[in-house]
């Protein structure tokens, strides 16, 4: 967890290790969620393949628990449920918009029964 810039927020961060697949040597990203941190907006980092720097940032809502993902690349269904971060400036406009976003699906669900 990290503190964000308004100094009552804090956001889980996973930075995924870059691996390439046995046969087709194709580069993925490997992530794991703990369960404590399923309902939680978290930042997602890709590193590169050297290990010493990042592919991109990526923030997404929601993530399921016990869940392991491998992550294919920018078009991986899972990151297209979130926003890619241009750059570390826009964290905290694209947090917000993606729980408001969220709060508001939660809102518009009927009533069961």
């Amino acid at each position: 967890m990290f503190i964000l810039e308004d100094g009552a927020s804090t956001m889980p961060m996973k930075i995924c290790q870059c691996y390439r697949t046995r046969v087709q040597k194709l580069l993925r990203w490997a992530l794991r969620v703990p369960s404590v941190d399923q309902h939680l907006t978290t930042l997602i980092g890709l590193s590169n393949e050297t290990g010493d720097g990042f592919e991109g940032f990526y923030i997404l809502h929601g993530v399921e628990i016990g869940t392991r993902y491998n992550i294919t690349g920018e078009r991986d269904p899972l990151l297209q449920r979130g926003q890619r971060l241009n750059s570390p400036a826009d964290l905290c406009t694209v947090r917000r918009s993606l729980v408001q976003a969220a709060e508001q699906s939660v809102e518009n669900v009927p009533p069961s029964g």
